[in-house]
């Protein structure tokens, strides 16, 4: 009896062979291949969305303690960065800030170096260092004081681009019979039988006969086709 996995794989070979438009390899149809997964979500199918009221006080300078997670304190190396970047009054109510700086005190992410003492230190905005560094966490593994810090801030939202299938817009949009692979795959296991039935019908010549003599899709429930 097939896994789930042996399914899956099943599936992506399929796909490879008989979709259109044609991809290619089987892994070019798997979120946990990097040709094949939704670049937004990294294949997992949910990103990150960021409660800003847990990151910033706008009615506070960044002298004032503007930055509310703990990372980002007056006097932390993130803090230190910022002051040193010339790029902001530290004085100033973020409130009050310019569209430019808001874009850099927040998504400013172009490598560049910042002195801090004798170290010379990559800027990034605060956005941008959040969603790359608590942000790209698994909840479920992280510390549980860090995982409050992260529960303040962030909460698991169904990725906008590949709406919770973890596959690239190619990969979604390449289908067998009007289905995409993520269609399939959510399919009830005893609904396959009559897709497959169905899809036969439709096909004609070798490639159909390849089938009905080579392949077998087995599913938890013992059919075969």
């Amino acid at each position: 009896m097939a896994t789930v996995t042996d399914a899956a794989q099943m599936l992506r070979v399929l796909f490879s062979r008989l979709a259109e438009p044609r991809l290619g390899a089987p892994s070019l149809y798997s979120y946990n291949d990097p040709r094949g997964m939704c670049a937004e979500c990294e294949g997992i199918g949910q990103v990150a969305a960021m409660d800003m009221a847990a990151v910033i006080d706008e009615s506070k300078s960044l002298n004032r303690g503007a930055l509310l997670p703990k990372d980002f304190a007056v006097d932390s190396w993130w803090w230190e960065i910022y002051k040193n970047s010339g790029l902001f009054d530290m004085d100033k109510p973020i409130v009050k800030f310019s569209e430019e700086e808001r874009e850099n005190l927040f998504h400013l992410d172009d490598a560049r170096k910042i002195k801090v003492g004798k170290i010379g230190l990559t800027y990034e905005g605060v956005v941008a260092k959040l969603k790359k560094g608590l942000g790209s966490k698994d909840p479920e593994s992280l510390q549980p004081h860090v995982r409050l810090e992260y529960e303040k801030i962030f909460t698991r939202q169904t990725c906008p681009a590949c709406h919770g299938a973890g596959l690239n817009a190619a990969a979604l949009a390449s289908k067998v019979m009007g289905h995409n692979i993520a269609e399939l795959s959510a399919m009830q296991v005893s609904d396959w039988p009559s897709w497959c039935a169905a899809w036969m019908r439709r096909r004609s010549g070798p490639c159909c006969r390849r089938w009905r003599c080579g392949w077998k899709i087995w599913s938890p429930s013992g059919w075969a086709i």
